[in-house]
């Protein structure tokens, strides 16, 4: 399976911060997927970084393309 990648250009523009300096939102605006099962591997890197770098955040909403 071909792997999933993301467009980390300008992602500091895409993290909103509180008045104390906390993310308070992460924004992806689009993500193309080929393939439903890479929507899981997304959800989950996400959870990986999330725990990893301690953000405390859930996912508003998904857009689907298909392609």
């Amino acid at each position: 399976m071909e792997e999933l990648k993301i467009n980390n250009e300008n992602l500091e523009d895409k993290i909103i911060f509180d008045e104390n300096g906390k993310v308070k939102e992460f924004i992806i605006d689009e993500v193309i997927l080929p393939d439903l099962q890479e929507l899981g591997q997304l959800i989950k890197e996400n959870e990986r970084i999330k725990e990893q770098r301690n953000i405390k955040c859930t996912v508003r909403s998904i857009k689907i393309h298909c392609l």
